[in-house]
């Protein structure tokens, strides 16, 4: 960056007085005092200043992101070395979003945040440094120089001392482990937020997984000192550090021994004291008397899904709320109860994307109103069950198979026990909403009891204030406040401003497009001009760019010209339109691919898979299965089966699913599934 970057940090600091005050909150010290009873007015001032440390957490970082000038473009890249490459050139002449160009998260982040530009780079042809050490290094010489002035020479000062230079505070540290594939996520959280970005090596485990006594009590001790060294006040939220983002792999649990008083009192809830299991992203970041000094997030997966994440976080504008309320008011009561949610909302300025409550959320509603992916930007969700199932209303039940393929990013709360149990595992319910492209998602490890998740409305009203999100979904007093069992997956800083109060400062520049490089949009513009044969880029790149109605009008015309490949790059427009019976001509002759293509197939014809009467549709069904959730996709395909084949064939169905060599997962579903149909 150049000497711009003095302006941008006290323009951010400008708009933070400017929220501050117009948000009639007080000013961040009282003025030294002798008087009681000025000691007593600056007593007031400091709780009252404590109580608001939330929005003035969110106002910092809506104050940066107002200023830090943003392209409105998208550059895709085909792997990590040119993935650096293009993030080392924001600076002041623009931030922008950069993903790693793959079929699933890549279309929903785009027709989302639907770019004026689209470019395509070519490889580098670069090896990314296989050291974790290098990564390191590398990591902080893009950071340091995206942020340290022109004017500054000296390229070997430390982040912390730029950061000082500048007058800038810090909100939060960013913590990874550069062998680990999230790696990439952290880097660009710590240089867009305006964070510490420090090293956390180590094996800790799978995040299914959990860590006991001695595990934890390392990695706490480690995380505690990276805020003691900072040089920043970070012991009680509202001071300088009020924000840990872990990216890289870490175990859900924490399995130790907990004194009574360090837990929930929670009245005819019997709890293993000695081993319970807690939410490591709620244990972290307590001081020794059990306080929060900070907000824990986490991020973790392949590089794709985490650069994936951190970009929506830091990109993606969140305009619009839905609400799905699996509740029968004998749950929840009317704290809970989502009509309440819907008064606070209408005195905002967010969409209402989706409502459903009652006999709306019983999933013969769920599943054909979700066939065309869910509709709003953030999702708040109130049910019940186990890792594996949800429960709705009329006392039906969705599994993870019901849940469906998404046509753009989502941040979720969901009130549900044990939903994140198997946070890597796409057939948990958290599993899945992940693998689909839930970017920022708080829910629970384990059954924590309904008073442990604040109500929609209690969020809503805080996020609404610049509260940020994960921020918002903690509890600060009271028994569960205390180390429990909620998860907060994402950015902790991630804001849900509301559109008409949001700040963003668009520039109106383009990228320069290298000759390797395509500018997609003038690209095909000039093809098509050209009158060049349809290729299946085309029909691809046309439904990035929103342009589904002139693909369509392309697939039109190629008519009995259209290939394999053809239909394949044409299947996301025919999803994006709802069209069942295209689609699956289509799919068909794309030869029925896997990945998302199938996904789309399940999620457009939810509801309507058990109706089916044409043999050819069952069959067709019944050879596309999907990969570990082959048995829930049999069940609800069942009745299909018997309608077009009789009483009787269900278990050769289930046998001849067996016989497919499915994996263990799908194994185990299957088999426990042919029980149900003796000989």
């Amino acid at each position: 960056m150049n000497s711009q970057r003095t302006a941008i940090i006290m323009g951010s600091l400008g708009f933070l007085i400017l929220l501050l005050s117009t948000s009639s909150l007080p000013a961040q010290s009282a003025p030294q005092v002798t008087s009681q009873k000025s000691r007593q007015d600056a007593s007031t001032a400091d709780a009252s200043r404590r109580a608001a440390w939330q929005i003035q957490l969110g106002a910092r970082v809506a104050g940066l992101a107002s200023q830090l000038p943003r392209l409105d473009v998208v550059v895709l890249v085909p792997d990590l070395a040119t993935w650096i490459d293009e993030v080392r050139r924001w600076g002041s002449r623009g931030t922008w979003p950069v993903l790693i160009e793959d079929d699933r998260f890549t279309p929903i982040f785009l027709r989302k945040f639907a770019p004026r530009q689209l470019v395509r780079r070519a490889s580098v042809g670069e090896d990314v440094p296989e050291s974790a050490a290098a990564r390191r290094a590398l990591a902080r010489e893009i950071q340091n120089s995206f942020w340290r002035p022109a004017s500054e020479a000296d390229d070997s000062l430390s982040t912390a001392t730029i950061y000082r230079n500048l007058g800038w505070r810090p909100p939060g540290i960013v913590a990874t482990d550069f062998g680990d594939p999230a790696w990439p996520a952290a880097l660009v959280l710590a240089m867009l937020r305006g964070q510490l970005l420090v090293d956390l090596p180590g094996d800790f485990g799978a995040p299914n997984g959990s860590i006991d006594e001695p595990e934890f009590v390392s990695l706490d001790r480690t995380v505690t000192g990276f805020f003691e060294s900072s040089g920043w006040n970070w012991k009680a939220l509202g001071d300088d550090l009020d924000a840990l983002t872990v990216c890289r792999s870490l175990p859900v649990r924490v399995r130790m021994p907990r004194s009574p008083e360090q837990l929930p009192m929670i009245p005819n809830l019997n709890v293993d004291r000695q081993r319970t299991p807690l939410a490591l992203t709620d244990l972290l970041c307590r001081n020794a008397d059990g306080s929060r000094y900070a907000v824990c997030g986490w991020i973790f997966g392949s590089e794709i899904r985490s650069i994936y994440m951190a970009m929506c976080s830091l990109f993606i504008d969140r305009d619009s709320i839905g609400l799905v309320d699996g509740y029968d008011g004998r749950r929840g009561g009317t704290m809970y109860a989502h009509s309440n949610t819907e008064e606070v909302l209408s005195a905002l300025s967010y969409e209402s994307g989706f409502q459903g409550q009652g006999e709306q959320t019983s999933r013969a509603n769920w599943l054909p109103l979700m066939s065309g992916g869910v509709p709003s930007d953030v999702l708040f969700v109130n049910s019940s069950g186990q890792a594996g199932f949800m429960e709705m209303a009329s006392g039906t039940r969705l599994q993870a198979a019901d849940l469906p393929a998404l046509k753009h990013p989502l941040a979720l709360y969901l009130i549900h026990s044990f939903s994140l149990f198997a946070p890597q595992t796409p057939n948990s319910i958290g599993g899945r909403w992940l693998d689909r492209g839930v970017y920022a998602y708080v829910g629970s490890c384990n059954e924590p009891m309904l008073g442990a998740f604040r109500p929609a409305s209690h969020i809503i009203r805080q996020i609404s204030l610049f509260v940020p999100f994960i921020v918002a979904a903690r509890l600060d007093e009271g028994e569960f406040s205390k180390p429990w069992r909620v998860v907060t997956i994402g950015d902790p800083l991630m804001l849900v401003e509301q559109p008409s109060l949001r700040r963003i400062n668009t520039l109106e520049a383009m990228v320069e497009v290298d000759e390797v490089d395509v500018d997609v949009r003038p690209d095909l513009v000039r093809r098509l001009r050209a009158e060049e044969d349809v290729t299946p880029g085309m029909l691809r790149d046309l439904h990035l760019l929103g342009q589904d109605e002139l693909a369509t009008g392309l697939w039109t015309n190629l008519g009995d010209d259209a290939t394999p490949e053809h239909a394949r790059a044409f299947l996301p427009v025919l999803f994006e339109r709802g069209v069942t019976g295209d689609y699956r001509k289509a799919f068909a002759l794309a030869g029925e691919p896997a990945g998302e293509a199938r996904e789309m197939l399940w999620t457009l014809h939810g509801g309507r898979c058990d109706n089916l009467r044409n043999p050819s549709d069952v069959s067709l069904f019944e050879r596309n299965l999907r990969v570990d959730m082959m048995a829930q996709d049999l069940e609800a395909l069942m009745p299909s089966i018997v309608r077009t084949r009789g009483q009787g064939s269900q278990r050769a169905a289930v046998v001849s699913a067996m016989n497919r060599d499915p994996g263990r997962t799908d194994m185990n579903g299957l088999t426990a599934m042919l029980e149900k149909y003796p000989r």
